[in-house]
């Protein structure tokens, strides 16, 4: 994989004609503000939503405050013209404040993790995998199969696959 170095101007021009021309981008994240569900160092693959059907729980990359970051939805204001989200990192305390709906460039869809390929499970579901394990833990319910950690599934490979993705690197400078 080559890498390129961007300004977060030129980076979010070319996320945004890549996404608008219906391709999937890859990108390397940086930062721990989505641990666990998105660690430093993960390849996260974005998708875009045309009809903008964005959804509380939903994992964004948007543009914010001279920004691009990838956060999860944690509000969705429709009865205001713009609709405005509100984003938060899941493991930061506050939200990040209010957005327009049109500065989210599109959805997180796939997490790459050490050459292996998750997704990011909706809010309910990774609740109900938690519960699952903490019974577990707990003594409360029998033990797990092994596998991979929650949200992982085993036996995933994307090499066979053809897809049609751009993977950047971007960089501050």
């Amino acid at each position: 994989m080559s890498h390129v170095g961007l300004d977060v101007r030129d980076f979010e021009a070319l996320a945004s004609a890549v996404l608008a021309a219906g391709r999937r981008l890859r990108i390397r994240a940086r930062g721990g503000s989505m641990y666990p569900a998105i660690c430093d160092g993960d390849i996260v693959e974005v998708k875009a939503d045309p009809e903008g059907r964005w959804r509380v729980g939903d994992v964004v990359l948007a543009r914010m405050a001279g920004r691009v970051v990838a956060h999860r939805i944690v509000a969705v204001d429709a009865s205001r013209w713009p609709a405005m989200v509100t984003l938060r990192g899941d493991a930061l305390a506050s939200p990040d404040g209010q957005l327009p709906a049109a500065d989210i460039l599109g959805r997180v869809t796939v997490v790459r993790r050490s050459g292996r390929r998750g997704r990011l499970w909706p809010v309910r579901q990774l609740w109900a995998n938690l519960r699952r394990h903490l019974g577990y833990a707990t003594g409360r319910i029998g033990k797990p199969e092994p596998g991979p950690p929650i949200g992982w599934p085993s036996g995933s490979s994307s090499r066979n696959r053809r897809s049609s993705s751009v993977t950047i690197c971007a960089t501050r400078q």
